[in-house]
């Protein structure tokens, strides 16, 4: 179901930092809040405005050689259909916040490549919808990490 709407960005860069806001309103599919039931869940879908609200801080610490990246995204109610599928400017499309912290480390001169040690934490504050014994939720909370490897 495509959603329709619109989308303002403002992203300033200072010295070692970039922040960022956006807000969108948007007509998609959601879910009425009355619902009760899995079988209420198929039927009651309806489309509705939505509000969109995200704020973005991205920092790369020198002295430490450390980047972090941090988004909150609140949505104005339980979506089905991805409100903004083309959003790039946040970094992250999960509805809640999202955290992501990369850290350089050392190398031998021999190998030409770049190694960093990643943790990232996606919608942490988890936005679900409940029903009496369900929940439903289109972006699950994850954590995950690993050694990224850059040539």
């Amino acid at each position: 179901i495509p959603s329709q709407g619109f989308r303002l960005s403002a992203n300033r860069k200072f010295d070692a930092f970039e922040a960022g806001v956006s807000y969108g309103g948007v007509a998609a599919a959601g879910v009425d809040d009355r619902v009760s039931s899995i079988d209420d869940l198929k039927t009651q879908l309806l489309r509705r405005r939505f509000h969109t609200v995200a704020v973005r801080f991205k920092a790369d610490v020198t002295a430490t050689q450390t980047e972090i990246t941090s988004v909150y995204r609140w949505n104005s109610g339980f979506n089905v259909s991805q409100l903004d599928p083309y959003q790039r400017v946040m970094d992250y499309n999960d509805p809640t916040f999202s955290f992501s912290i990369a850290q350089n480390l050392p190398t031998f001169r021999m190998l030409p490549a770049r190694f960093q040690a990643i943790l990232d934490a996606r919608n942490v504050l988890d936005q679900t919808f409940s029903i009496s014994h369900a929940q439903v939720g289109q972006y699950p909370r994850l954590l995950k990490g690993g050694i990224n490897i850059r040539f």
